[in-house]
């Protein structure tokens, strides 16, 4: 008999990250590490804005059980009008925000810990947010 901590399976919490996203019509990737130039080099023909998933590892203890660590960079394309691009990513990061920040999905509880924005190339014509999420699997 298995008297050990029972939890949620990884990628279906991942899936439920992923699905969220994508009502908010990102086009939405997974990727293995943070390295942000990596990350855009290997987005090939990927629409914008876009989200790439990160699952960034595990803490273990008694309450939680488990809380997980997820990076989610938002992608989003520039254009001629600096401001207005800037607002519409912006926007985006709310949106997300407002999804995910103290909300209970599935028995799980999701906390926005951080949001920064970071650059890629400058030749890309792309700007970033990386968006740090926890969540408490109990």
């Amino acid at each position: 008999m298995n008297q050990g901590r029972e939890h949620s399976p990884t990628m279906g919490i991942l899936d439920t990250v992923e699905q969220a996203l994508l009502n908010d019509a990102l086009n939405v990737r997974f990727f293995p590490s943070k390295n942000l130039n990596l990350i855009l080099s290997t987005l090939g023909d990927l629409m914008y804005p876009a989200a790439v998933i990160i699952y960034e590892g595990s803490i273990y203890k008694e309450e939680p059980s488990r809380t997980l660590g997820v990076s989610i960079v938002i992608i989003s394309q520039m254009n001629n009008d600096i401001k207005e691009s800037i607002s519409k990513h912006l926007t985006l990061l709310d949106t997300i925000i407002d999804h995910f920040d103290y909300q209970i999905i599935n028995d799980m509880k999701f906390n926005i810990q951080s949001d920064e924005p970071v650059q890629f190339d400058e030749g890309s014509g792309t700007m970033a947010l990386v968006i740090k999420l926890s969540i408490e699997d109990n």
